[in-house]
Formats: C-alpha cells, sequence, structure tokens
C-alpha cells in the first residue's frame, strides 16, 4: 500500500507499506489512507518524490543568494517609546519579518527569526534569520524611538 496520510503505528505519508489485507481493504482503503501499490502508483510516487527533491534544491538556492542582500541590510525602525530608550509596545517577529519582505522581495514564506524574544528597547539589535534547512542570514536593526522630550 501507498499512505497518502501519516497513520500512526504504520508509517509516514507517501511510503510504501506492507500490511494485511483485511487492514488495508476495512480500515486505509475505505478512509482513502492509502492506496494500492501497483507498478503505476509507485512510479507516480517516484515522480512526485523527484519533483520535491527539485523544489527543495530551488529553494535552497534561491535562500543562498538571498544571505547577502539580508546580511548588507540594516533595517531602521521607529516606534513610540519613552527618552529612557523603552518600547511602548514590543517590536514582534512578524513585523520584523513584514519589514524585510518588503526591503527583499522573494523572502521564503517560512523564513523565521532563530531564538526570537520580542525587543522592547531602542538600540542596535543583531537577529538570526533561518531561510531554509541550513541557511541562516545575520540581521542587523536598529530601533529608535520616537518620544517628545
Amino acid at each position: 500500500m501507498i499512505l497518502l496520510q501519516n497513520v500512526k503505528n504504520i508509517g509516514q505519508a507517501n511510503k510504501v507499506v506492507e500490511v494485511a489485507d483485511g487492514f488495508a481493504r476495512n480500515f486505509l482503503l475505505r478512509r482513502n489512507l492509502a492506496k494500492i501499490a501497483d507498478s503505476a502508483g509507485i512510479s507516480a510516487l517516484e515522480r512526485e518524490r523527484q519533483e520535491r527533491e527539485i523544489r527543495a534544491r530551488v529553494a535552497l538556492e534561491r535562500s543562498r543568494a538571498l544571505v547577502g542582500k539580508i546580511e548588507s541590510l540594516n533595517l531602521q525602525v521607529s516606534l513610540p517609546g519613552s527618552s529612557a530608550g523603552g518600547l511602548y509596545a514590543a517590536l514582534k517577529e512578524s513585523e520584523i519579518l513584514a519589514r524585510v519582505r518588503k526591503s527583499v522581495p522573494g523572502l521564503p514564506p517560512d523564513a523565521g527569526l532563530v531564538d526570537y524574544a520580542p525587543i522592547k528597547s531602542a538600540g542596535a539589535h543583531e537577529l538570526e534569520l533561518q531561510m531554509a534547512e541550513k541557511v541562516k542570514a545575520s540581521l542587523k536593526l536598529t530601533v529608535s524611538t520616537d518620544a517628545k522630550k
């Protein structure tokens, strides 16, 4: 059987597994969790696997190409805060990523900051951006307050 979804104690999606006939007929096939592993199905599974590898390789190359742009970027953010340098509202990861996406088009949608804690004070901050499984970039962020003195 070729699993179409993850099945607990049986296997992961897109894997070929061997199960009892009754289990396949009464459980997997009825719930559309698997399909019969014939030669056409196995060749389609192999083709899908190759396409996934190609997409992953292209995404990795795109991410590596963006590293230089991101590391040369110095984001300037001005937020409401006190004259002592504290911000009235913390700067969230989603806000930073939105600003990076404006500056660097083509940032992968699953990109995120590594070990991020909301920024609550003005000043220079060094952040690490994870763009692909093995691709990270260093991001410089300068936060200033627009406090009235």
